[in-house]
């Protein structure tokens, strides 16, 4: 999506090997990690980091040292988009527990990080279900 909108100099990591073969395959000019994001360490920080579908899978115990870990590597924004709820609340993921859960994502960055500025959110309703996405942009 990125690249389709111009930009370039761009970064992925995925845990994913199989998925990360596809990624490398679609996407020739993209630099990609074979990393978790709690195990990945760039020597450099970005513009810009990117979460989809991704904070929904750290468990709530370890989420808190994700989100410094995005912070810390972004020099200006964070933009996510996640499953959404008010609370916290684990769901139920292809038939597994303990692996998803949908919460307040902006919130959490924004209590951790009470300078981070809140750009845009939006809440994105799924038409013929009672579930909710959010896309966030944060600026540090």
């Amino acid at each position: 999506m990125l690249q389709k909108l111009g930009f370039t100099n761009l970064y992925g990591v995925e845990l994913n090997k199989k998925a990360l073969e596809i990624a490398k395959e679609r996407n020739p000019k993209v630099v990609f990690a074979n990393s978790s994001i709690e195990d990945y360490e760039p020597n450099e920080k970005y513009d810009l980091v990117y979460t989809a579908g991704v904070l929904i899978h750290i468990h709530p115990s370890a989420l808190e040292s994700i989100i410094r870990k995005i912070v810390n590597l972004t020099n200006r924004y964070v933009f996510g988009f996640e499953y959404y709820s008010d609370n916290l609340i684990e769901i139920k993921y292809r038939d597994h527990s303990n692996v998803c859960w949908k919460q307040n994502f902006p919130y959490l960055f924004k209590r951790l990080f009470p300078t981070i500025k809140i750009v845009k959110k939006e809440k994105f309703y799924y038409k013929d279900q009672d579930l909710v996405d959010i896309g966030y942009l944060l600026r540090k």
